[in-house]
């Protein structure tokens, strides 16, 4: 968490986190399988505190890969299942 939290002070700091999100973007939908892409996107919004968007992005990758068969990996699975985590912890906090 702290290295995270250091990563997007920089990014503040360097005023990038507008390319850094557009990018991520770009990533997943040359690769809607791109798992990188959404937690990118998920730091991204939680920084904001914007815990509805960081949902629809994981609840988007999952629909689609389901739509699509896409076949899980085991570490798909379980960073998704982190991600969803960190998602529910946070929006219980005050």
């Amino acid at each position: 968490q702290e290295l995270v939290q250091s990563y997007f002070d920089l990014m503040t700091e360097t005023k990038s986190l507008r390319k850094f999100v557009d990018r991520a973007r770009a990533d997943l939908e040359k690769n809607p399988d791109d798992l990188s892409a959404v937690a990118r996107i998920y730091y991204y919004y939680q920084r904001q505190g914007r815990t509805d968007a960081v949902q629809q992005a994981l609840t988007r990758y999952r629909l689609g890969k389901e739509r699509r068969n896409a076949k899980w990996t085991s570490q798909e699975l379980y960073t998704l299942a982190r991600l969803e985590q960190g998602l529910n912890a946070h929006a219980e906090s005050p």
